[in-house]
């Protein structure tokens, strides 16, 4: 995300200032050709007068990615093997949960045999049925970057599907892809590094991170930490990104 660019912008224009609000800017994110925006905002504002320290509060809105998350996840979790597994992700959720989120995937899925009588191949579906995945995601640092860990639930389904699910391995290979593409989707939305300049990745230390309910059950990723300016820097950065 452009966190820090706009940053240097909002410094270059309000630098003798001990504190500023940086504007919403809406930035593009492209995920399995479907393209929603993330919201940025946030606020600089010096520890104490006359030191060079200033605390960062940052915020990307991730609301448009929740609403477009099935468009997101489907590619990556849809299959359809003629004779084995048949999956369809029918929908997927991701809510504020205290300083975590958690996503709920509702799929539909079908087991199929085939088998040779007569010269001919005989496709038979064996078991069928909806079940839902729940995965609780929590954002963590680790070295100035963002990972997301994604720990999963129990697969809810009923009758032989509830049993082919927690008995065999096919439970375990779900919540592993599930999780696997959400930790994919919420990386590539927090990953700001990939747009950073190298040299203001050495300046800016973050100290936490956590999902937030930025009302009305919008999930917001939040972010704080530190910068030392020195007198003259900010001109030079900002100068930089131009």
């Amino acid at each position: 995300m452009r966190f820090i660019p706009a940053i240097l912008f909002a410094f270059a224009l309000q630098a003798a200032t001990d504190s500023l609000v940086i504007p919403p800017t809406r930035l593009p994110l492209t995920m399995q050709h479907q393209t929603v925006a993330i919201t940025t905002s946030g606020t600089v504002k010096r520890l104490k007068p006359a030191e060079d320290l200033y605390t960062v509060a940052l915020t990307a809105d991730l609301d448009e990615f929740q609403k477009n998350l099935t468009a997101l996840l489907k590619p990556q979790l849809d299959r359809s093997d003629k004779c084995g597994d048949h999956l369809e992700l029918q929908s997927a959720t991701i809510v504020p949960d205290g300083n975590a989120g958690a996503a709920t995937a509702k799929v539909h899925y079908e087991r199929w045999g085939c088998v040779k009588a007569f010269g001919k191949q005989i496709n038979k579906k064996l078991v069928s049925g909806d079940g839902t995945i729940p995965v609780k995601l929590t954002p963590v640092l680790e070295n100035n970057a963002v990972r997301v860990t994604a720990e999963t639930g129990e697969i809810q389904a009923d009758g032989s599907l509830g049993d082919l699910l927690h008995s065999g391995d096919v439970g375990p290979r779900l919540r592993e892809k599930l999780q696997k593409s959400l930790q994919e989707a919420i990386d590539k939305s927090a990953d700001w590094k990939a747009t950073v300049p190298a040299a203001l990745q050495e300046m800016v230390v973050f100290r936490t991170i956590e999902f937030r309910d930025a009302g009305a059950g919008r999930l917001a990723l939040y972010v704080t930490g530190e910068v030392h300016l020195p007198a003259g820097t900010l001109e030079a950065l900002a100068a930089r990104l131009h």
